[in-house]
């Protein structure tokens, strides 16, 4: 598959960043590879904002940007690494990243320590607050700073996370166009897999999620931009239920939130199918429900709209819809939060919930997700429906919206 961005791309994201922060020194890590078991690690996957700054794909780099000079400090590898896991020339990461001083780990910290010393300010990622994350964080941001505080005590860290952040949620050109192929390879693979008569194919969700990963990859894409949720019956009411090791009961559901990964960008899809011919009369009307509600939030989206003011009116939506369904007496926060755990939105790019500030009103060439939910534990019955939408100059656009969302997916 041809890459979507150059060089230039990348080069003009720094100089971009550099304008938009107050520090003339941003020091900017790549991600550390993880141990999985023994000697072996996680498929690496790229820091989202390293990536962006320089379209690198390689562990442990460093990326240092100032208003005189850019460089990349590379990690040294001994000769059994190089072997086993292979090295990056410096022409490839030039050609790459249009970064043209390539230096090691000894002349590269050499040079950043010296700039530390003159600029005494600097601007990088901080760690984020992992009482918000339920995960082990990856300690390559954490690591930098205690290195630069050590090597130039004096230092102080500007966090540079927002602005960033402001960046990457007006997506390019180029994003929106991997973005769209992450999107049609998706729905591509979600036509293939899910024919009228799908349920007699598979008998467990593995079997499902495996058919999905396969045309992922045959069509091009890394993989799954995120763990897949592929769950039936009870399991349709956890939220990120990743088992996906349950058998297929009929006359159950089967909801499905995945997404194909390109260049980094992210697909992010969900539909809900029965198993069987259709669906009974109770999920048929739970399912119109969260239909009406994600009509409803669509028709709210369009540049000027202020993002909270957006939950709150499809939150108050949601909450009369939930009371015509029997779900709540009264439409309560707390009554609508137990059947509706979830926002209707989140921003789309290089992460599945991208980078962005959620203060600011919606913008042209925004991406965002829309995906109402209803999940009724007592009933077996978790619907969630959700599309990826462009916010454009006069309203919004669905690039997701090639397969319906009413069953059958494929006509």
């Amino acid at each position: 598959m041809k890459s979507f961005f150059n060089a230039t791309f990348f080069a003009d994201n720094r100089t971009n960043l550099l304008k938009k922060t107050k520090s003339k020194l941003l020091v900017i890590p790549a991600h550390q590879t993880q141990q999985r078991n023994a000697d072996n690690v996680q498929p690496f996957r790229q820091e989202s904002n390293f990536w962006y700054l320089t379209g690198i794909n390689e562990p442990d780099y460093i990326l240092v940007l100032s208003t005189r000079e850019t460089f990349l400090i590379v990690p040294k590898k001994d000769t059994v690494e190089a072997v086993f896991d292979g090295e990056a020339s410096a022409e490839h990461l030039t050609k790459i990243s249009g970064i043209q001083e390539i230096m090691d780990e000894r002349e590269g910290w050499q040079k950043l320590s010296g700039l530390l010393q003159k600029h005494k300010k600097v601007g990088a990622l901080l760690p984020m607050n992992q009482k918000y994350f339920n995960v082990a964080m990856n300690p390559a941001r954490k690591q930098l700073i205690t290195k630069m505080r050590r090597r130039a005590p004096g230092t102080q860290i500007e966090d540079i996370r927002m602005s960033l952040a402001q960046m990457r949620m007006i997506k390019q050109p180029q994003e929106l166009r991997a973005l769209q192929k992450a999107i049609d390879i998706t729905n591509q693979t979600l036509a293939e897999v899910f024919t009228p008569n799908w349920f007699a194919t598979y008998d467990h969700e593995y079997q499902v999620e495996a058919d999905i990963t396969a045309g992922f990859r045959r069509r091009g894409a890394a993989g799954h931009a995120f763990t897949p949720i592929v769950a039936s019956g009870k399991n349709t009411c956890t939220i990120h239920s990743i088992a996906n090791n349950s058998p297929l009961q009929k006359n159950s559901i089967l909801l499905l939130d995945i997404g194909a990964e390109v260049e980094n960008y992210a697909a992010d899809i969900s539909r809900v199918v029965p198993i069987g011919s259709k669906f009974s009369t109770r999920q048929q009307q739970v399912f119109d429900a969260v239909i009406d509600v994600y009509n409803y939030a669509l028709a709210l989206l369009k540049p000027g709209q202020n993002y909270m003011e957006y939950e709150q009116k499809v939150e108050a939506y949601m909450g009369k819809t939930l009371v015509t369904l029997g779900v709540i007496d009264k439409p309560t926060r707390k009554n609508i939060r137990k059947f509706y755990p979830h926002r209707t939105s989140h921003f789309l790019g290089l992460d599945p919930h991208d980078a962005g500030d959620y203060s600011k009103d919606l913008q042209e060439n925004m991406v965002i997700t829309v995906e109402p939910g209803i999940y009724i534990p007592a009933e077996s019955i978790g619907i969630r429906i959700e599309e990826d939408v462009l916010i454009t100059k006069t309203g919004y656009k669905v690039l997701s919206g090639a397969l319906p969302l009413r069953p059958p997916l494929m006509v």
